[in-house]
């Protein structure tokens, strides 16, 4: 019993050897080809089905380019080959056309040579002389010798242009061997440069096809490397996005709380203006309802304002406006104007043309200070440039612009006010010079005198009338600091000026009327006055740089130039500004 039982257990082990055997070869049969077919990733992974059809994408498009590139270097090799073949035939051709010009050539000049031979051809020899007509004396006229004398210079001339034409001929068939030359030479060259370009092309191409298979691979590393870190990267776009809607939260909180902050502004703002506005109110209604006060300061400042009120000065550099006003009328005050005059005499005798003065300078405060209660001073300097300008027609019917004088003056000033009065302390000096166009066309050559250069110190006084607002009047004394030879001492000056007012309402008007006089006097011309009258309007809302039209007249000595003793007279039409 033990034996067949033994043969049952070796055979069962056999059976289960040979059922485990069969079963690994199967299991290895099914999973060696999927190993086998799957591709694996530069991490060593088999790649997902996605990363799969990427690679079979890429790797069409990259053969796509890779044919596209040699189809495209192909037609350009075909292209250059054919650029060349019609070059070739194109210089064929020409080599033609220069060959068929060389034969017409020659076979002009062929015919140039059968004609010439045709032409000599027909000579004849001369017939001799009758026996009747020849003296017995001379026989030897008649011989030989003289008879063949015009051939031989046929033949010779024949034979000259025989060798010519030979080489002509000759130099033509050069002339086109050489032509033929280059142009085969030149065609041979044109085809080396085609293969040369082609071959380069080829290069290119084959470079370019490698740079991109490189780059495609590269590609292709980099976007396996970034898909092993999607995960990471989007673990942090998700925290990135978290914190940014947080701080998008905290940004509209504090938004929100700057809004608040704002309207509470806002409104706090509006309460204050309205508290304003009621007390602004509330002051109006008690200025209407109670008399105002006189203020003497105040009065002096509206009649006058172009001057400034001393009452209200503090101390301050480079102010606006004057203490004492500029003296309007004063053909040498430190100002800007120009005066058009068609009416100008000159001793009795009127100027046939017209006489332009025109002056550039300003008057400017550097410092002012109050002094006591009610009182202001001021230092400043003041500059200016005279100049007169002639327009006449000379002797052949043209018109000429020319200048006739020049004054230039500098001065220092101090200027004091209390309420309606002021006063000006100045120190100046004047210099006047002809003009070179006036020298030339009085032929002027030599020194002349000229006492209209000198330095003068002279205070000026000046009031707001009271009763009559709006105007001004002025007196001046002056005292010259040369010698008595070169000019005398004394001069002096007094006028008035009006300038409506503003109404007591307070409105500024624009437009205004304005008119004044002036006189000045000097010792040098024995008191005889010059006399400035004029009138016209003001325009501007303010004084201090207002601008003024005004229809002037003048009688007296000539105010420029070195001829200050001409008596003279004009009428004419002015504009005035003061720029401070």
């Amino acid at each position: 019993m033990n034996q067949p039982f033994y043969s049952f257990r070796r055979m069962s082990c056999v059976i289960a050897l040979t059922v485990f055997s069969a079963t690994m070869a199967m299991a290895q049969s099914t999973t060696q080809p999927a190993s086998a077919t799957v591709p694996l990733g530069p991490n060593g992974k088999p790649l997902t089905p996605a990363e799969i059809r990427l690679r079979e994408k890429q790797a069409k498009w990259i053969e796509e380019q890779r044919r596209y590139k040699a189809e495209m270097a192909e037609l350009q090799r075909r292209a250059q080959v054919e650029q060349a073949e019609k070059e070739r035939k194109k210089k064929e051709k020409e080599e033609a056309k220069a060959r068929e010009k060389q034969e017409r050539e020659a076979a002009k000049l062929a015919k140039q040579q059968k004609e010439t031979e045709k032409a000599v051809t027909p000579v004849t020899e001369p017939k001799p002389a009758t026996p009747a007509r020849t003296p017995v004396s001379a026989p030897a006229a008649t011989g030989p010798v003289s008879a063949a004398s015009p051939f031989s210079t046929i033949s010779s001339s024949n034979e000259a242009e025989e060798k010519r034409l030979a080489k002509e001929k000759k130099e033509a068939e050069e002339l086109a061997r050489k032509q033929a030359k280059e142009a085969e030479r030149e065609r041979e060259r044109q085809q080396k440069e085609a293969d040369r370009i082609a071959r380069q092309q080829a290069k290119e191409a084959e470079r370019t096809k490698a740079a991109q298979t490189k780059q495609l691979d590269e590609q292709q590393r980099r976007q396996a490397s970034e898909a092993g870190q999607t995960n990471a990267a989007r673990q942090k776009a998700a925290q990135a996005t978290a914190e940014q809607q947080r701080q998008q939260t905290l940004e509209a909180e504090r938004l929100k709380a700057e809004q608040a902050k704002q309207t509470r502004l806002a409104e706090e703002k509006t309460r204050r203006q309205a508290e304003e506005a009621e007390r602004t109110r509330n002051k109006e209604a008690k200025k209407v309802t109670e008399a105002p006060k006189p203020d003497a300061t105040a009065e002096a400042a509206a009649t006058v304002p172009e001057s400034i009120q001393s009452s209200s000065v503090k101390a301050e550099f480079l102010p606006r406006g004057h203490l004492f006003a500029p003296i309007t009328l004063d053909p040498l005050e430190a100002q800007t104007y120009l005066s058009v005059l068609p009416v100008f005499v000159i001793d009795g005798n009127r100027y046939d043309g017209a006489y332009v003065p025109f002056s550039f300078g300003f008057g400017k405060p550097f410092y002012r200070w109050p002094t006591k209660k009610g009182r202001a001073a001021e230092v400043g300097l003041d500059i200016a440039s005279f100049t007169q300008f002639e327009v006449y027609r000379d002797e052949n019917d043209v018109q000429r612009r020319q200048i006739v004088n020049n004054d230039y003056k500098v001065s220092i000033f101090y200027n004091l006010r209390s309420g309606r009065n002021s006063w000006r302390f100045r120190g100046y000096h004047l210099s006047s010079h002809l003009g070179d166009d006036y020298l030339i066309r009085n032929q002027i050559n030599y020194r002349t005198p000229n006492p209209v250069n000198y330095e003068l110190l002279d205070v000026t006084y000046s009031r707001d009338v009271q009763k009559l607002d709006g105007m001004r009047y002025y007196v001046n004394v002056g005292y010259g600091l040369r010698k008595p030879e070169e000019r005398r001492k004394i001069s002096a000056q007094a006028g008035f000026y009006y300038r409506k007012p503003n109404p007591a309402s307070g409105a500024v008007k624009f437009v205004r009327p304005v008119a004044g006089i002036d006189l000045k006097m000097w010792q040098q011309n024995d008191f005889r006055p010059g006399i400035h009258f004029a009138a016209g309007i003001e325009l501007g809302k303010s004084t201090n740089n207002s601008l003024s039209f005004l229809i002037e007249s003048y009688t007296g000595f000539r105010p420029y130039s070195q001829y200050e003793s001409q008596q003279i007279q004009w009428v004419g039409l002015g504009v005035y500004l003061n720029p401070f």
